[in-house]
C-alpha cells in the first residue's frame, strides 16, 4: 500500500500569525535556515524526506548526495540538522492544528512518536569533540589521527573542540589543536570565540589561568556574542 504523502497545511491566516508569533512558524521560508554559510555556493540541497509519523526515528543524514560530495561529514550532518529542523517545525504545526480543541491527555496521544529523532553526528567528529571535552590530550591525538577528522568540525551549536578544550581548562588539548590546525577565528551559533569561552570560563577565578594566557599571546580574537560584549 502506497505511503500517504505528507500533509502541508495551508498558507492560510492561521500559518501566517504563527510565523510571526513562534520559533517554529516559519519553517516555509527557505531562507530561514539555521546555517546560511553552508549553501553560499549555491548548490541545490538534498530532498530529504517528510513524515507525518517518524516513530521517533533517527532522521537521516544523506552523505552520498550531489551536495555532500567534497564536504567534510560534519558539514552534511549540518545540512541534515537543519532539514530535521525545518520537517519538526511542520509537524509542530501539522498537529497543533489537529488537536486545538482536545484536551491535554488526548493531545498528547496525537502527538506521541510522531516526530523524527535528531539526526546522528558522525563517529569520526564526534570522538574529536569528546575528546576535547573530557579533555584527553592522548584521545584527542588519537582521533584526529584518522584522514576523515577535522580539528575544525562543528557541532549543531557551531561549537569546535577548541572551543570545548578551552571552556574544559586544559593546555594540553588547547595547544595540540592549535599546532593542528584548530582556527581561533572560529565563531559559535552565539557568535563567541575560543577566547571568549574561556575568558568566561576562567578570567574571573583566575586571571592568568595558563589557557587564557595561551590565546592571548597567540592573537586569539574575541567574537560578537553575549560574552565578549559582558566580558570585555
Amino acid at each position: 500500500m502506497p505511503r500517504r504523502p505528507a500533509e502541508i497545511p495551508p498558507d492560510d491566516e492561521w500559518s501566517q500569525e504563527a510565523a510571526k508569533t513562534f520559533w517554529w512558524g516559519n519553517w516555509r521560508d527557505p531562507s530561514n535556515c539555521l546555517f546560511p554559510w553552508l549553501y553560499a555556493d549555491g548548490q541545490p540541497r538534498p530532498n530529504y524526506p517528510m513524515k507525518d509519523d517518524w516513530g521517533v526515528q533517527p532522521f537521516p543524514v544523506d552523505y552520498d548526495s550531489e551536495w555532500a560530495r567534497g564536504r567534510p561529514q560534519w558539514e552534511v550532518y549540518l545540512d541534515a540538522y537543519d532539514a530535521w529542523n525545518r520537517e519538526t517545525c511542520r509537524l509542530i504545526e501539522v498537529y497543533k492544528r489537529k488537536v486545538e480543541e482536545l484536551d491535554y491527555e488526548e493531545s498528547v496521544e496525537v502527538y506521541e512518536g510522531k516526530f523524527p529523532d535528531v539526526p546522528e553526528y558522525p563517529e569520526v567528529h564526534a570522538s574529536v569533540l569528546i575528546a576535547a571535552a573530557e579533555p584527553d590530550v592522548v584521545a584527542l591525538a588519537d582521533a584526529l589521527e584518522d584522514p576523515d577528522s577535522d580539528p575544525n568540525c562543528k557541532d549543531c551549536g557551531l561549537w569546535t573542540p577548541l572551543m570545548y578544550a578551552a571552556m574544559a581548562g586544559s593546555l594540553e588539548c588547547v595547544e595540540y589543536l592549535v599546532d593542528n590546525g584548530a582556527d581561533l577565528d572560529a565563531r559559535n551559533n552565539l557568535q563567541d570565540t575560543a577566547y571568549d569561552i574561556a575568558i568566561q570560563a576562567f578570567a574571573k577565578k583566575q586571571s592568568d589561568h595558563p589557557v587564557l594566557r595561551f590565546l592571548c599571546q597567540a592573537g586569539a580574537p574575541r567574537g560578537a556574542g553575549w560574552r565578549a560584549r559582558l566580558l570585555a
